[in-house]
């Protein structure tokens, strides 16, 4: 009876095959690992880039509706003080040791609302018949919907500023920021009453020139960094707070965070523009493709930067 035997590998022919094996696995791991990298690195950047560049949207936005002179910068070691390291934004002398950016804000929310008559104030003065008697006449304007319908009730439709655009284009001074004397060089005192299209003025409100277009005020707005740790910090935005009425500072305000993990908030002014830059930092990348918390100071950074017309 005749053996039939098949030929096996041999112990070198083994070896090499789980050797060749080996390396083949090792270059597809490779090539898994790098492919996951980059998508895990393209994620953060993606992600960051759209925080940045949102955070920015929502800067300019706020500070389309400021009133071009008000705009400051504060020193952040004394910002709880009044008429302290305070400089127009638009003075030469600015510089990286004014931190935190302020301004007041046409009252956007007020401006126009829903219903019938969907205009709040009309920006527009009848100068020639308005006086501390009678009042600030506004024609197209419908004050009391306001106060009946907007953010402008109960304490809130009180101690409201007029400002006049002559007045637009300053130095800073007259807003408050400087404290109480001279806040009413560039700000009318107003209250909102049931009148359609007269503001109520305080007889001691303004000793300044009026003109026939203004803005109307309810709050001044900050953008504050948090104490810096690890190169961080978080941007918080202050609101609802007035500094004509009585000097008041941001810290009298409400507060929100805007941004976490933000490396630098830089501002200047570009003739009567604003320049913003924004570098905000997203997690750590590791050699095994996962991420970590920049806990560290480490991790990638993103900046951007967007000019405010």
């Amino acid at each position: 009876m005749k053996n039939n035997f098949k030929k096996g590998f041999t112990l070198i022919e083994l070896v090499m095959v789980i050797v060749i094996v080996g390396i083949i696995s090792t270059i597809a791991t490779d090539i898994y690992l790098n492919i996951y990298r980059n998508y895990v690195y393209s994620k953060i950047i993606n992600e960051l880039e759209y925080k940045t560049d949102a955070l920015l949207e929502k800067i300019s936005a706020m500070l389309t509706d400021r009133v071009k002179g008000s705009v400051i910068g504060r020193k952040p070691e004394i910002s709880h003080a009044i008429n302290k390291d305070i400089i127009s934004i638009y003075d030469s002398k600015l510089d990286e040791k004014y931190t935190i950016l302020e301004w007041i804000g046409a009252s956007s929310e007020s401006r126009n609302f829903g219903g019938a008559n969907s205009i709040g104030w009309s920006g527009f003065a009848d100068i020639d018949n308005s006086s501390l008697a009678v009042g600030l006449i506004s024609p197209g304007s419908n004050f009391k919907d306001i106060k009946d319908n907007s953010i402008l009730v109960g304490s809130n439709s009180n101690n409201l500023a007029v400002i006049f655009n002559h007045l637009l284009i300053g130095d800073g001074n007259g807003y408050g920021f400087y404290g109480t004397s001279g806040a009413s060089n560039n700000i009318m005192n107003v209250s909102l009453q049931n009148n359609q299209e007269v503001l109520k003025v305080p007889s001691s409100a303004y000793s300044g020139d009026i003109s026939e277009n203004y803005i109307l005020a309810h709050t001044a707005y900050a953008i504050v960094p948090d104490e810096v740790v690890n190169g961080r910090f978080n941007l918080r935005l202050f609101y609802n707070y007035r500094p004509w009425n009585g000097g008041q500072t941001y810290q009298n305000g409400t507060s929100t965070i805007l941004a976490r993990d933000v490396t630098v908030f830089r501002f200047r002014s570009l003739e009567q523009n604003i320049e913003v830059k924004i570098c905000m930092q997203g997690q750590n990348l590791k050699e095994d493709g996962t991420t970590t918390p920049n806990s560290f100071g480490d991790g990638f950074i993103v900046c951007k930067t967007k000019v405010v017309y």
